[in-house]
């Protein structure tokens, strides 16, 4: 990670650490709720029939020619956000009890909040 990334990183944990009520942890979303459902819509022909991803509340989130593999990623994406923002939360907690302060600095935690800031579009 270059300098000047690694210091927007520091300063987006600093902020967000002041309006996190939870080990600095902090990221909105305003995505869909999930969970989202796959579902095919046309005949069986791979050719001619499209995948069907629509969230909780019944709104359409995709509806194209996405490959299975691609369509099912899709479909997983908020509970695999939901799940990768806990999983940040309790181990940046755990790492900061057992270790004291400097979990923001390890490489999982900088991928993980990269990844979360990607999905939910923050910078």
């Amino acid at each position: 990670m270059s300098t000047a990334n690694y210091d927007e990183y520091e300063k987006w944990v600093q902020e967000a650490a002041e309006c996190s009520p939870t080990n600095g942890v902090f990221f909105i979303s305003n995505h869909t709720p999930g969970p989202w459902k796959l579902s095919v819509d046309g005949c069986n022909d791979e050719n001619n029939r499209a995948n069907v991803i629509e969230g909780a509340n019944g709104s359409l989130i995709v509806y194209g020619n996405a490959n299975d593999s691609d369509a099912r990623l899709i479909a997983a994406a908020p509970e695999l956000l939901e799940a990768l923002k806990e999983t940040l939360e309790e181990g940046i907690g755990w790492y900061d009890e057992c270790r004291g302060d400097g979990a923001e600095d390890l490489e999982w935690v900088i991928r993980a909040s990269a990844a979360i800031a990607k999905a939910t579009g923050e910078k």
